[in-house]
């Protein structure tokens, strides 16, 4: 019995460690998975998008909703004007009217008929009722237009008119000028230029060759364009707008998001911008910008560009990689929680197995006194030998498994955040930059 009770010691000193090890190895490896959820968000995805393909097919081309006060010919005139100013500047003006008798406030009648019948995601729409009017605002048009441009849209359809053609006329006329004034253009659905412009013409050409290949590998690898451009002056802008106008008026960005980030060096004053859109601003946060700070301009100063722009590439691949496994960059050379994880249960690994082998190396040594016997009753001392019988009853486990919400706007300073704005467009950018 004495050497059947030293085993039973040795296993239980040595299972517990190999306990603890095998679950945290299992937690390095495992994540939750809401398939639930994630079929809920995919069937919601795919109904909004039938519905919103449903809204454009049936009211495509068409800009002026007033059956009361217009003829079919007053209406025509005025979509083909407003088509024009679409295909212009990429923004749908509209105008509606819905007399009908409704215990909702003008706001919310306004928001409801938009999203039913106008077609184009980012637009303006003067929407009137039987005593009330309202501007409303979608998409990047939110963005764009100043509250004294907005507030003078009642102001330029009543002045002066007797009909309602003409103040239609007249609002289409003045949008216009607002939307020509802003410098809008429309965003082209394809990109229209290279991840590599290097107008400033600072690399050699095997360097371009050579570049163009590394931003389209990273490009197609973390699925959201790398773009490096380069120029000698920004004609009047800021490093910030004209790095945002570029992205956004050359069609760069990947997926319904425009997913990017582009890199925008100004040899007129020596400055150096980068600028985010989409995922591209979750992964190129704050503390990757200072990342790429702190490894590309030391490179700038030196002229060495072509190991600038590829440091730059390498350093958004490192960063796009952590936040598409969920970590984003916050700075420093920590470790990330799988690696944590991965190192504690092969930490866990050799720890239970030492410790186990130092116990049995005591009850090793205990058994050398031992000397084997040719029957049973020679173990059993007197009135001594009990034998005990006993079982673990596995009762109940109850896991309540409460999903995590993450607060998914950008937001600035660290911590994995980025500070944001509005370009021109009206499109979000992130980024950030300097002098070099």
């Amino acid at each position: 019995m004495r050497e059947r009770n030293d085993h039973l010691t040795i296993r239980k000193i040595i299972y517990p460690f190999l306990l603890i090890a095998m679950v945290i190895t299992c937690m390095a490896g495992t994540k939750p998975v809401f398939a639930a959820q994630a079929a809920s968000d995919a069937l919601d995805a795919a109904f909004a998008e039938d519905e919103e393909d449903t809204v454009s097919t049936a009211n495509a081309g068409r800009f002026i909703f007033d059956d009361n006060n217009l003829d079919e010919s007053q209406v025509a005139t005025l979509d083909a004007q407003a088509q024009q100013l679409y295909d212009d500047y990429g923004i749908g003006i509209y105008f509606g009217e819905d007399n009908s008798p409704s215990d909702l406030d003008a706001i919310t009648r306004a928001e409801a008929f938009y999203q039913e019948n106008c077609a184009i995601q980012d637009g303006v729409m003067l929407y009137l009722t039987s005593d009330e009017y309202y501007v409303y605002l979608s998409g990047r048009a939110e963005h764009i237009f100043t509250e004294e441009e907005v507030d003078q849209i009642w102001n330029i359809f009543v002045t002066d008119n007797t009909y309602y053609d003409e103040g239609i006329s007249d609002y289409l006329t003045y949008m216009g000028q607002v939307m020509e004034s802003h410098g809008l253009q429309v965003i082209p659905s394809d990109r229209q230029k290279s991840l590599l412009v290097d107008d400033a013409d600072l690399l050699s050409e095997w360097e371009e060759a050579d570049l163009l290949e590394r931003l389209t590998s990273v490009s197609n690898k973390e699925q959201m364009d790398v773009a490096v451009v380069t120029v000698n002056s920004l004609g009047g802008k800021t490093p910030e707008a004209f790095a945002d106008d570029y992205y956004d008026y050359n069609g760069y960005g990947q997926g319904a998001d425009n997913d990017g980030v582009l890199l925008l060096i100004s040899m007129e004053e020596r400055d150096w911008h980068v600028s985010t859109t989409g995922f591209g601003i979750t992964a190129v946060n704050d503390a990757a910008i200072e990342l790429i700070e702190d490894r590309v301009v030391s490179h700038l100063s030196d002229g060495d560009y072509y190991g600038a722009f590829t440091s730059y590439c390498s350093t958004v691949d490192e960063v796009a990689e952590m936040a598409r496994n969920g970590e984003p960059y916050t700075g420093g050379l920590s470790w990330s929680k799988s690696q944590i994880f991965g190192a504690s249960g092969i930490l866990s690994v050799i720890l239970g197995f030492g410790i186990g082998m130092i116990a049995t190396g005591r009850q090793k040594k205990n058994l050398k006194r031992v000397r084997r016997q040719h029957g049973a009753t020679a173990y059993i001392y007197g009135d001594a030998s009990h034998l005990s019988v006993s079982d673990d009853r596995f009762i109940r486990r109850n896991v309540v498994r409460t999903r995590i919400e993450h607060d998914d706007d950008h937001r600035s300073g660290g911590g994995g955040g980025s500070t944001i704005h509005f370009g021109g467009s009206g499109t979000m950018h992130g980024g950030g930059g300097g002098k070099f």
